[in-house]
């Protein structure tokens, strides 16, 4: 599990992010929204609120996946296409975040692009 914190003053970021995790969960290939809470460091100090989204642990991103020297290319029929396989779920997640639409409460779908 990964934790992701907002301090007080940016919990306008904090909830914007929430809404996008929401708006993905479910979709294969993302690290998966568990859920948020909010916690006082100090008592009665509204300043002193922090604003934490709980997540699924990512592994290892792309990024580390190429970097790493122990990792091989795929070179047998079976391996190549299991690797181009798992690399189109992630445009399929990337597609999913640039065509987000979020349903709040109330019943009211919002649209985030790009």
């Amino acid at each position: 599990m990964a934790l992701k914190s907002y301090n007080a003053l940016n919990s306008d970021l904090f909830e914007w992010e929430r809404m996008a995790f929401v708006g993905i969960k479910g979709q294969m290939g993302m690290v998966q929204y568990l859920g948020e809470y909010s916690f006082d460091e100090k008592p009665n100090d509204p300043n002193s609120r922090t604003h934490n989204i709980l997540l699924e642990f990512g592994e290892l991103d792309l990024d580390e996946f190429f970097a790493d020297p122990q990792q091989h290319p795929p070179l047998l029929s079976l391996e190549i296409i299991e690797f181009w396989g798992y690399l189109f779920k992630v445009a399929d997640a990337l597609q999913t975040i640039h065509n987000l639409e979020y349903k709040n409460e109330d019943g009211l779908v919002q649209r985030y692009h790009g």
